[in-house]
């Protein structure tokens, strides 16, 4: 039977720990979105929901990001997507909601792990029946994984709730099993049994990595329960145990992939690595982890990390003697297995839960997020004696020295870890922090430099500075090379276009359709070669891509623009109904059908389909008010003319009118055939009606265009 905590202990536990853990990041409640908190939140349209239907709520299970597209073919961390989107339920993109949840779960997970300590102290193998010493382990070793730098990604990274959350329940779950191992009676031994399998279910549901929880059960066992050896570690007993764990991984394996394996290496052919290489360098990775965990220092935490590869064993030399120090330690993990149960647990536990995103599966390289759960126990030991070490010094009187100076020396360490971490949350702020940080931790990767210029994209428009970004990110290292140019053509292109150099601006974002043909980057190459009046080359890459079913509904749009200015009257009328059919809420799709049915003379259509684009507010509603006048004229309905007039003249100043009839005058390709002349005649028929209005007394009313 455990011992259980007073309760004055466990509350005071639960405060102090909730209350550092609290102070360390109470600068993270503004922390901004970053990097993938766009595609899986903010942008993710099963996850922005405004009602609580279940057939809202189903789509929370299947909220996977798919490249974009967002299909839900298959359920994608659905404990963590449905977290997500209640977030957004009650306060849209409000910051704050989302990292209050992520800090409660930070704190629910060392809580827990406080808990899981104490029982671990209990088990046959351990006895420890000081309860101080217990207590005291438990509460020092749940801090310092808490606060330690280390877990800032998985905290502060909004998205990365998915690891914390599964670390959560992971925690949960050992600590269940334990409890169930010490419960004497059935009805206990049930509950706690279904109260793991409910936690290891909601784990991996949060995210993958947590499948392992059951190789860290039968950890649990050998190091804390069973009177095992390491010469005895190869008898039937347990070798079968690892076995029948070999085949149930085997068997998720099987079920995720559909039955095909080959499916979890399938995108290695857009790395620069193989599976081989990834796991000699995962060996030097790992070693780094390793060395951030026992000296937390600022400078070696970073989002972006620049490791070359191991292409062979003594290609870097590190590499060999990574593989052999990595080896050594699982050895120690395992001779420990008698003598040392804390030390071996500790360094097999690390190994273990690094299994799945630390060896071939084709991943990128390096993330400390990927800790969150495998360091949970590192500092265990040494907790431990550190305990142990500060009573025995309280029992020796002479040594009043050294009790204080251990005393000094723990909160210095605590202090230090908590700066550490409050520190690396500065950097996080912004994007423009976060990424400017990376720049001077990982100059050798390209990502750094490109998410850095994203932001001088979004505030500073400084163009050449994004240009002069670019570029020198094409010389830099990245795990996708080729979809590390593309982005970096993509931005190039933007910058020339910006700064008005377009054709400079078409040849990069003719190479990144080359280097890597999204749909996205074709569209924006089509919409860029529109814009420069190239319509026959937009035409010839449009047949192209239509071909081969390579555009979005912004490509369809644009082939039905460039089938208007190419004057091709069916197939515009065709591919607007196309997009239209496609999407009947898309705003271009609604206006260039307009057009299209306007040029064809179905006035009454384009009416229709025109008015609905100005209700929608479309940005373009000045040419839209005056294309619907030339379409009153086609109908020969000239009080509806006049009227639409006037609502132009309404809405927009004289400046603004004329100087879009200018710009109409002088397109080379125009959408519409619009009657300048005529439509300026109306404007100046219907000025000359106000002017007159306005010398009787009538006053003339302007309103905000309604944009």
């Amino acid at each position: 039977m455990p011992y259980t905590l007073e309760k004055k202990n466990i509350l005071f536990g639960l405060v102090l720990t909730a209350l550092i853990i609290t102070l360390v990041y109470a600068n993270t409640f503004d922390v901004s979105w970053h990097l993938d908190d766009y595609d899986n939140i903010t942008k993710n349209p099963r996850i922005t929901i405004s009602d609580l239907y279940p057939d809202t709520l189903a789509n929370n299970f299947i909220a996977s990001f798919d490249g974009g597209k967002y299909e839900g073919r298959e359920i994608y961390r659905p404990v963590a997507m449905f977290t997500f989107a209640m977030n957004w339920y009650f306060h849209q993109d409000s910051l704050f909601g989302y990292h209050l949840v992520n800090l409660i779960i930070h704190i629910t997970a060392a809580v827990f792990l406080f808990f899981s300590i104490n029982l671990l102290l209990l088990t046959p193998r351990m006895s420890v029946e000081d309860k101080t010493l217990r207590y005291q382990t438990a509460l020092l070793a749940a801090i310092v994984w808490a606060i330690h730098p280390i877990q800032t990604m998985a905290v502060t990274y909004i998205v990365q709730r998915m690891a914390s959350m599964a670390g959560m329940f992971y925690i949960i779950g050992l600590f269940t099993y334990l409890k169930f191992r010490f419960a004497s009676r059935i009805r206990s031994k049930l509950f706690f049994l279904l109260g793991y399998i409910l936690a290891f279910c909601l784990a991996v549901g949060a995210k993958q990595n947590a499948i392992l929880l059951p190789g860290a059960t039968l950890l649990v066992e050998l190091f804390f329960f069973q009177k095992i050896t390491a010469k005895k570690i190869f008898r039937p007993k347990v070798l079968l145990s690892f076995l029948i764990l070999g085949l149930f991984f085997g068997m998720v394996a099987f079920v995720y992939t559909g039955g095909d394996i080959n499916e979890l290496f399938q995108n290695y052919s857009q790395r620069r690595y193989t599976p081989v290489q990834r796991l000699m360098t995962e060996s030097r990775i790992l070693c780094f982890y390793l060395y951030q965990l026992v000296y937390p220092v600022a400078s070696l935490f970073s989002i972006e990390h620049d490791f070359n590869l191991s292409t062979g064993l003594i290609s870097p030399w590190t590499t060999l003697s990574s593989i052999l120090f990595v080896i050594g330690l699982i050895l120690t993990g395992v001779a420990a297995l008698k003598k040392q149960p804390l030390l071996g647990f500790a360094l097999l536990f690390f190994f273990l839960n690094h299994m799945v995103e630390s060896t071939i599966l084709d991943l990128e390289l390096v993330f400390e997020h990927r800790n969150y759960i495998p360091s949970m126990f590192f500092f265990l030991p040494l907790s431990f004696f550190y305990v142990s070490y500060f009573k025995d010094l309280k029992i020796q009187k002479n040594n009043r020295f050294m009790l204080v100076l251990s005393s000094i020396l723990l909160t210095c360490f605590i202090f230090i870890l908590g700066m550490g971490t409050y520190l690396r949350n500065i950097e996080w702020k912004t994007e423009k922090s976060l990424w400017l940080s990376a720049l001077e931790k990982a100059p050798g990767r390209s990502r750094p430099y490109q998410n850095y210029s994203a932001f001088h994209v979004q505030f500073q428009k400084d163009w050449d500075f994004v240009i002069e970004l670019n570029k020198e990110s094409l010389e830099k290292n990245n795990s996708k090379p080729a979809y590390s140019k593309m982005v970096a053509y993509v931005n190039l292109g933007l910058g020339y276009e910006k700064k008005g150099e377009i054709e400079k601006a078409i040849k990069y974002r003719q190479k990144a359709i080359e280097v890597f043909p999204l749909k996205e980057n074709i569209a924006g190459y089509l919409q860029l070669l529109v814009k420069a009046d190239k319509i026959e080359t937009a035409a010839k890459a449009i047949l192209q891509n239509i071909k081969h079913k390579n555009l979005n509904q912004m490509g369809l749009n644009l082939r039905t623009l460039i089938y208007l200015k190419d004057h091709q009257l069916k197939p515009a009328l065709k591919s607007g109904l196309e997009a239209i059919l496609k999407d009947p809420f898309d705003l271009d799709a609604i206006t260039y059908f307009g057009y299209a049915n306007m040029v064809n003379n179905e006035y009454a259509r384009a009416e229709h389909y025109l008015n609905k684009a100005i209700s929608l507010n479309s940005p373009n509603q000045l040419y839209i008010g005056i294309a619907l006048i030339q379409n009153y004229f086609g109908q020969k309905d000239m009080a509806k003319a006049e009227e639409q007039t006037l609502k132009v003249l309404e809405h927009f100043s004289l400046e603004d009118i004329f100087s879009m009839l200018d710009s109409i005058q002088k397109d080379a390709y125009p959408i519409l055939p619009l009657s300048e002349e005529e439509i300026r005649a109306a404007f100046a028929r219907e000025i000359k009606v106000q002017t007159k209005e306005l010398e009787n007394g009538r006053a003339w009313k302007t309103q905000e265009p309604n944009i």
